[in-house]
């Protein structure tokens, strides 16, 4: 079995989430929704829905509808997948969610790995800027949880990028020469 047949036989399966290795399927979690698989060939193509998966091909992610208001009653997921041998980089362009105490009814949450598992990020929430996330890990969850209809926040809207290391970034519009580095799954705003 070559590799690109794994890539595209053992991917979201009818509410299983499944990793593959090699030629063997293992560590299925159980999960209330179905995801569609998104192909690399699909390069550049904006992720701006729900239950959504890019492998190996960087991009945008946004919140269902944005630029427009996001809808209530959204329980949104989006796996990030990067060639092994890389990190994945997330810069927040926009980052406006309402705001509420302990960011427990409407939120953004990272985990730092394919699942529900793994060590996450805090729960974020309110109109802030995040600045940028440094995975530690070559792939990424993001849950998008939004229990109220009655706010009119544009979302969020984040380009990822995946790295083989982090180091100083040169496209700094400030002119300094900031240097990124690994932030264990926490998320860094370079402006302070």
């Amino acid at each position: 079995m070559t590799s690109r047949w794994l890539e595209e036989t053992c991917f979201f399966v009818l509410f299983c989430f499944c990793r593959c290795t090699d030629s063997k399927l293992f560590s299925c979690h159980w999960v209330p929704f179905l995801l569609s698989w998104f192909d690399a060939r699909q390069n550049g193509t904006p992720i701006n829905s729900c239950n959504q998966t890019r492998i190996n091909s960087p991009g945008f992610l946004s919140s269902p509808g944005y630029p427009r208001a996001y809808a209530g009653h959204t329980n949104c997921f989006y796996h990030l997948k990067a060639p092994s041998d890389n990190k994945i980089k997330l810069e927040f362009l926009v980052f406006d969610i309402q705001s509420n105490t302990h960011c427990r009814y409407n939120y953004l949450q990272i985990f730092d790995g394919p699942d529900m598992s793994y060590p996450h990020s805090e729960k974020h929430c309110g109109n802030q800027d995040l600045g940028f996330y440094y995975s530690t890990a070559p792939e990424i969850l993001i849950r998008f949880v939004s229990t109220s209809s009655y706010y009119s926040g544009a979302g969020f809207h984040v380009r990822f990028s995946f790295h083989t290391s982090f180091t100083t970034d040169h496209s700094n519009q400030s002119g300094s020469d900031d240097i990124i580095e690994p932030m264990d799954g926490k998320l860094k705003n370079q402006s302070s």
